[in-house]
């Protein structure tokens, strides 16, 4: 198919593309291609050719820049193919949100890349959470939830990745000071702590502040594993059977609400994080706590 002018182009219209005209965009989600999957998906396509079209758009300088499909391109330049079926989009708008979509669903990004390009269809909607949770078909908790791994540091997030932490335990560590967070993270893992472990010693960890990374290692010891004196020695000092139940369940409320409040703010932080104000009141009396949470959204 003959390549039309600039000022001809039909929108949808198919046309086959050189790959090599085509400028890989800077913004697309994905950053890693595994070779098995880009070798695999070229067995494919050399059997049965490229079914999808790419979804491209002219650049400033009048050049073909990728919207949505990059594995097909890379395989397409691996196979050496003369030309590729793409569609051109003329503006395109909220378009980008297909190539964050497509390699979601067809590849499973790392969370961290998916998060990057989440984040900038965030940034580009105007950083509208309504508009941004419709674009990619996900609720509006979850994609606070995603924005925040974008707070890691690129050192933090490769030492995740690489320890196999899953996103939901990585948003624990976001409690932690900066200077003390990459070392929790290896911590946590060399030691094996549960999720509770961890979420446990994270906030101990925010509740103390001023900790060094010196001190971190003995600070968990501690925490997580008082030696056999110390327990002898909580154990002696305990009085009649009746009041030590009595202490250790007023013990586990007092530590169940830390974590509570912990929560609570943690949560408060995503939708501040969010462009949302909020604020906690909180009210004791004799044996009750009352928690208020407001929420000032835009």
């Amino acid at each position: 198919m003959s390549e039309k002018k600039i000022d001809t182009i039909v929108s949808g219209e198919i046309f086959d593309i050189p790959p090599y005209l085509i400028k890989p965009n800077p913004s697309l989600a994905r950053t890693d291609f595994p070779d098995t999957s880009l070798v695999s998906l070229a067995d494919s396509i050399r059997r049965y050719g490229i079914l999808q079209p790419l979804a491209i758009r002219l650049s400033k300088n009048g050049r073909y820049e990728l919207v949505a499909g990059e594995r097909r391109l890379r395989a397409a330049l691996l196979l050496e193919m003369a030309t590729v079926p793409c569609v051109i989009i003329g503006d395109c708008g909220d378009f980008e949100y297909l190539s964050v979509v497509e390699n979601i669903q067809r590849e499973k990004l790392n969370m961290f890349d998916e998060a990057r390009a989440i984040r900038r269809l965030f940034e580009r909607s105007g950083r509208d959470i309504g508009k941004t949770s419709k674009l990619l078909s996900i609720g509006e908790y979850e994609l606070c939830r995603k924005l925040r791994l974008c707070e890691f540091s690129r050192a933090e997030m490769q030492a995740i990745l690489h320890l196999g932490i899953s996103e939901q335990e990585a948003l624990i560590y976001l409690d932690v000071p900066q200077s003390l967070r990459y070392y929790t993270i290896k911590l946590c893992a060399e030691r094996g702590y549960s999720y509770s472990e961890a979420s446990f010693l994270c906030s101990a960890i925010a509740e103390k502040n001023l900790l060094s990374p010196d001190e971190l290692e003995n600070f968990a010891n501690k925490l997580l594993h008082p030696t056999a004196k110390e327990s002898k020695k909580d154990k002696d000092s305990e009085p009649a059977k009746e009041q030590k139940q009595e202490d250790k369940k007023f013990t586990v409320v007092l530590r169940d609400l830390n974590s509570f409040e912990v929560s609570l703010k943690r949560h408060c932080k995503i939708l501040e994080s969010a462009g949302c104000k909020t604020s906690i009141s909180i009210q004791k009396g004799g044996n009750k706590t009352t928690y208020t949470v407001t929420v000032e959204t835009h």
